[in-house]
């Protein structure tokens, strides 16, 4: 049960569990946990900190104030905290090493190196390609400012190799990782108005919403823990024509990269 629901129907009495268990808590603030926590007399904290924390940049739709826009790129001032905090500052940790949910250890290779150090055990592959493709769209300057968000070349790539799947590959499911939800967006328009163009019916199926595992566009933070037999994973953020990104008034937005934040960001991606 979600931790809302807990304290609507559970009546508040310690005794009737054993333990509470909860789950993605680097999604619950610590305020929404009490209700859980007074139900019982034990509690096991279940996430990982070197996932995406929760931050509403990638949540951003329209291009905001430069202020704003230069300090969420740092990925951590705009983080609440979670009760995944509290209780790394609390409680003994135990590290769980087994991954399981990628078929090959190539898709978890890149976070087991960087993030986790080779600790993680995962199994081998049995295909001799890899599982990963790299697909890389070629720079070209994009001189109105409007923000440097969504790749308008980008969105129309993805759009070519989604529809590729549903043709060819239907049989398999499908799902979209964007890495901020305007790119999202514009990602889910131009397939719209792509499908509207072809009307080709035999794709209905394909991407029909009462699929068991139906296709999905979705930002970053949205997608975790969403399984489908194959992801395309598109970043949208581009550079204007002198190679900057910029903010919604035009100014460059200073290049502090933050190198572990963006590891962080691709490790979770390919996690």
């Amino acid at each position: 049960m979600s931790p809302i629901l807990v304290a609507e129907m559970i009546p508040p009495d310690r005794k009737l569990f054993d333990v509470v268990i909860f789950d993605e808590a680097s999604q619950i603030p610590p305020a929404e946990s009490i209700g859980c926590l007074a139900r019982s007399s034990q509690v096991v904290v279940a996430d990982d900190s070197r996932q995406l924390p929760p931050t509403a940049f990638f949540g951003q739709t329209a291009e905001g104030d430069e202020e704003e826009e230069e300090e969420a790129l740092s990925l951590t001032r705009d983080i609440d905290e979670s009760l995944l905090d509290v209780a790394d500052a609390l409680l003994r940790d135990q590290m769980l090493q087994w991954h399981y949910r990628s078929r090959d250890d190539r898709l978890i290779a890149f976070s087991n190196q960087h993030i986790y150090g080779g600790a993680l055990t995962a199994f081998p592959g049995a295909i001799v390609e890899s599982p990963i493709e790299h697909e890389l769209i070629p720079f070209r300057p994009i001189t109105e400012v409007r923000g440097t968000r969504s790749n308008p070349d980008e969105v129309g790539r993805v759009v070519d190799l989604v529809l590729h799947h549903a043709r060819n590959r239907s049989s398999e499911t499908l799902g979209v990782i964007a890495f901020g939800q305007h790119h999202a967006n514009n990602i889910e328009d131009i397939l719209h108005k792509r499908r509207g163009e072809l009307g080709d019916s035999s794709l209905d199926q394909f991407f029909s919403e009462t699929n068991e595992e139906r296709f999905f566009v979705k930002n970053i933070e949205r997608v975790q823990g969403d399984e489908r037999d194959a992801i395309i994973l598109s970043l949208g953020y581009h550079k204007d024509a002198n190679g900057n990104f910029l903010s919604a008034s035009g100014r460059s937005i200073k290049k502090e990269a933050n190198a572990a934040s963006m590891s962080r960001l691709a490790a979770h991606a390919l996690g």
